[in-house]
């Protein structure tokens, strides 16, 4: 069966996974959800959701999940997303992404926007850490380009365009996949109606480390698009290694890393 939206992740703790799916319901666009981790899910979970066992690098297990997608929009996720959260009041998230969708395509035959939610996250502060506005390539320069860590694009897209790169560990994938969509024409165009909470505190407490790979991952980024004096280039200044389907599940391609809580 093909999907109208994957969301697709690197996901670690099958605890949450049935909050997860079940932040979902309320959508009425067909979804599917994709997970690539070491462990699997506590008990057998609903037919759209697909779980690949992998013990490789977050970036690849991405990388394996959306390569597994029937979606025509795919969305990277975490498990630690909540889709219907009481902060939030938005039960639809899925829906209103794929509402803007449909209509740019009706309208303007536009396969190149990635469709940015905005995001709540609780770092475990007084007042709810709301971040959107600060993800930025320079993380809260206004002048740096805009990011979209849980953007949702066109899955043919994505691939026309190689996929993500080998050479990344981990989450930093996701903005050198942004650069890449602006430098082939396309955008950033946020949906702030489309709300997902991030459940930060409880899930990983208050000194996060997504993995062992995020400071090679953001100097490899920068070496990518970034020239002297801090210029963010249009032009990648690097080629693209992607990712090959041989042992990709199995197999670290490009540096490794380890997976953390």
């Amino acid at each position: 069966m093909k999907y109208q939206i994957s969301l697709c992740a690197a996901a670690a703790r099958p605890k949450y996974w049935d909050r997860f799916y079940a932040s979902l319901s309320k959508n009425t666009v067909s979804h599917e959800v994709i997970f690539v981790g070491p462990n699997p899910p506590l008990h057998t979970m609903p037919d759209n959701f697909k779980y690949i066992r992998s013990n490789v690098k977050p970036a690849q297990a991405y990388e394996i999940a959306i390569r597994n997608a029937t979606g025509e929009l795919i969305g990277p996720t975490a498990d630690d997303a909540d889709y219907n959260h009481p902060q939030s009041k938005c039960p639809n998230a899925l829906d209103i992404i794929w509402n803007v969708y449909e209509f740019s395509q009706r309208e303007f035959n536009d396969k190149k926007t990635i469709l940015s939610q905005r995001s709540i996250e609780d770092y475990g502060i007084e007042n709810q850490a709301i971040t959107w506005d600060k993800h930025r390539f320079f993380f809260g320069d206004l002048n740096s380009p805009l990011m979209a860590p849980l953007g949702f694009m066109n899955r043919e897209f994505y691939h026309q365009l190689g996929g993500y790169d080998k050479n990344f560990i981990c989450g930093q994938h996701v903005n050198d996949m942004v650069m890449r969509v602006n430098e082939a024409g396309g955008r950033v165009k946020r949906v702030p109606q489309s709300v997902v909470y991030m459940h930060h505190q409880e899930c990983h407490g208050k000194h996060y480390i997504f993995s062992t790979g995020l400071e090679h991952d953001r100097q490899f980024l920068e070496s990518c698009w970034v020239m002297k004096s801090n210029i963010v280039d249009n032009k990648r200044l690097r080629p693209v290694e992607p990712f090959i389907d041989h042992n990709i599940t199995t197999i670290n391609q490009g540096p490794s890393g380890m997976w953390r809580d």
